[in-house]
C-alpha cells in the first residue's frame, strides 16, 4: 500500500465524520442537544478506532514486507554459499533417497546439476557397499555422526571411492528425518 492510499483512506474516515458529524447537528430528529454531542462523539471514537485498526494493519504488512525480504535475502546467501562449495553436500532420507545435492554432489555421482535429487544410492553402489551405507544409516538415526569410506559407481560409469561423513537430521518431534 503506497503513502498516498494511507492519507487518502485517513481523509476519506475524517470527511465521512465531519459530514455525519453536521448533519447530526443540523437534523431536527434528535432535539436533544446531549444526545446529539454524544452521537457525535461516539462518531468520533468510531472513526478513531477504524484509523487505529488501519494503521496497525498497515504498520504489520510493512513489518512482514521487511522480514519476508530479510528471509529472501538469507535464503540466497544460504544457496549461493552451498552451491558455490567445492565438496558434495546430499540429502538422503531414511531410505536413501537423495532429497537434496549441491552442484558438486552432483558431479562426484556423475550426474547433470538436479539429475541426483530422486535417485537411490543403491543405484550407485554395489549390494555390499549399499549394505554398509544402510547400516551406518542405521547409526545415524541414533544420532551419531560418521565418517566411511564408500565405493561407487557414477552415471558415467567411473568407479570412485568417496569420503562419506554423516550427520543425523532429526525433526523437532526428536525423531530422524
Amino acid at each position: 500500500m503506497s503513502k498516498y492510499s494511507k492519507k487518502y483512506k485517513i481523509f476519506a474516515t475524517i470527511a465521512i465524520f465531519a459530514i455525519v458529524s453536521a448533519l447530526i447537528v443540523s437534523s431536527n430528529l434528535i432535539f436533544d442537544l446531549k444526545a446529539k454531542y454524544l452521537m457525535i462523539l461516539h462518531l468520533f471514537l468510531l472513526a478513531l478506532l477504524t484509523n487505529i485498526i488501519f494503521f496497525f494493519k498497515w504498520r504489520s504488512n510493512i513489518v512482514y514486507e521487511k522480514n519476508k525480504k530479510a528471509l529472501q535475502e538469507s535464503e540466497n546467501k544460504y544457496r549461493t554459499l552451498i552451491e558455490s562449495l567445492i565438496e558434495g553436500i546430499g540429502i538422503v532420507d531414511e531410505n536413501e533417497n537423495f532429497t537434496f545435492a549441491n552442484k558438486a554432489g552432483n558431479e562426484i555421482f556423475g550426474c547433470n546439476n538436479g539429475e541426483l535429487v530422486g535417485k537411490n544410492l543403491k543405484e550407485f553402489t554395489t549390494e555390499k557397499s549399499f549394505n554398509s551405507a544402510l547400516e551406518k544409516t542405521e547409526n545415524k538415526k541414533l544420532g551419531n555422526t560418521d565418517i566411511y569410506e564408500l565405493e561407487i559407481v557414477g552415471l558415467d560409469k567411473l568407479k570412485r571411492i568417496i569420503l562419506v561423513k554423516t550427520s543425523p537430521v532429526i525433526a523437532q518431534n526428536g525423531k530422524y528425518k
